[in-house]
């Protein structure tokens, strides 16, 4: 499985890795914890915030108000024969409203919060998603949407629950050719089947292993793009319009690095990173998204030193990452891996992460699979006998992209993951809110709601 990768400095001492609680709720979840639900969603219109939280039996609207302070709630009976709570989103009145699917996406239900008058009002939709391929669901302009792929006609639909109303748009990618990794004509549906469609976030920080996958979606506005890098040659681009749902198509064709294995693209803003790897070198190429004019170029060859002041490192399962001696060995280390990078701006620099992800069979588990096979006892059981491995390096940039050597500072997500270890941490959500971030969480050892404020930088 893959792990998320922290930068070097979280051997800062903890006494600078702080976080405000902002507000809580005491709430019991009756077992079977298979049944506990969280979703937290604010209200952009209004800054309140809220909860929706469920266990087996009950289901309860949480709200904060736009000073974070506990408003009032409402309880009631969990939705029969719902199994999920897939998401909420806000009526034309801004009243929460809570969705849930059965567990064979047969049947939808809106349960409407109406906080005012403490009464609830459940909306049928008449959506089934049992004849459909669901590759991703997400959250925008209080919308939910659903791509997903109707198995009869192969069609990329996007659905849309948005209040009491539900839309369905068909996606017409025909005009575009896209291909496969081997250059083949292909389609959308094929490629999403087979790599799966990976969530970018616009304004959280993203780990370099979430950008590992070759294909992504990312959110702008009114606007869902996905990126395509399954092609060496190319990162295709569909740019897709959320209110007349019409499709652009950009390329931006990738360096001629002969023979090359591997190569990925990251959107960060706008600005976009495409990385090209052969036997020889890591090309990394920085371009403006909307003019496609080339920003910086950087080159990490075996026979040369790296142009970059950080090290080289790899990390081996769980283990403390470990320094590699050259770009000789880092550019050796990173052949077969899955290429990702990260961009996160801070203090007007931006914080980087490229690198790549493979997985190993253990050194051990091999000699016993070897051994076995020997004594005739046939091969051993290697699944669970993988190791991930992380092969990366941590830099900063200027806004042009030239290499800054100055120190790190701690971002929210490194106070997060340490709060995370140390607490009692459940079914959280992580949201940007005015200019700080804000953790919700389940604490099932003290019976809580709870959200937490953290920021960037130190916390003197």
């Amino acid at each position: 499985m893959k792990k998320s990768i922290l930068f070097c400095f979280l051997s800062i001492t903890h006494l600078f890795f702080g976080q405000i609680r902002l507000s809580d709720v005491s709430l019991e979840l009756k077992k079977n914890s298979d049944f506990h639900q969280l979703v937290t969603q604010e209200n952009q219109n209004t800054k309140e915030i809220f909860s929706f939280v469920a266990d087996k039996e009950k289901f309860i609207g949480i709200k904060f108000n736009s000073a974070i302070f506990f408003s009032d709630s409402i309880s009631l009976k969990r939705p029969f024969n719902y199994r999920f709570l897939m998401g909420c989103g806000f009526t034309s009145l801004n009243n929460p409203i809570a969705y849930w699917t059965s567990e064979d996406l047969k049947s939808f239900v809106g349960i409407e919060f109406d906080f005012k008058t403490h009464a609830t009002k459940k909306v049928l939709y008449p959506l089934d998603l049992s004849k459909n391929t669901l590759f991703t669901q997400f959250y925008v302009n209080h919308t939910l949407y659903f791509l997903t792929e109707e198995k009869e006609t192969k069609s990329i639909q996007l659905i849309g629950l948005k209040g009491h109303e539900i839309t369905t748009t068909t996606l017409n990618f025909s005009e575009f050719q896209i291909t496969n990794s081997k250059n083949n004509n292909t389609n959308l549906s094929a490629l999403l089947h087979e790599y799966g469609l990976t969530k970018m976030e616009d304004q959280l920080f993203n780990s370099y292993l979430n950008a590992t996958p070759p294909i992504k979606y990312y959110l702008r506005k009114n606007t869902l793009i996905l990126t395509l890098d399954q092609n060496l040659s190319k990162t295709q681009i569909f740019e897709i319009d959320l209110s007349h749902f019409q499709i652009q198509e950009i390329i931006f064709n990738k360096s001629d690095l002969p023979n090359s294995s591997a190569s990925n693209s990251l959107l960060y803003q706008n600005r976009l990173v495409q990385l090209m790897l052969n036997s020889e070198k890591l090309e990394i190429e920085f371009f403006d998204y909307s003019t496609k004019e080339k920003i910086k170029q950087y080159t990490i060859a075996t026979e040369t030193s790296s142009p970059f002041p950080s090290d080289f490192l790899i990390q081996t399962g769980n283990n403390s990452p470990t320094t590699l001696k050259n770009s000789k060995k880092f550019i050796k280390k990173l052949q077969n891996s899955d290429l990702g990078a990260s961009l996160y701006c801070s203090n007007g620099n931006y914080i980087a992460t490229f690198g790549g992800y493979t997985e190993h069979i253990r050194s051990s588990a091999m000699l016993l699979d070897i051994g076995l096979q020997m004594a005739g006892a046939g091969g051993g059981d290697l699944l669970g006998s993988y190791v991930n491995q992380n092969i990366f390096f941590d830099v900063q940039l200027d806004p042009n992209f030239n290499s800054v050597d100055t120190s790190f500072e701690p971002l929210y997500i490194d106070k997060i993951a340490q709060f995370t270890a140390q607490n009692n941490v459940n079914y959280e959500t992580i949201f940007p809110y005015k200019d700080f971030f804000i953790m919700s969480y389940y604490d099932s050892k003290k019976e809580e709601i709870v959200l937490t404020k953290f920021t960037n930088g130190y916390d003197y």
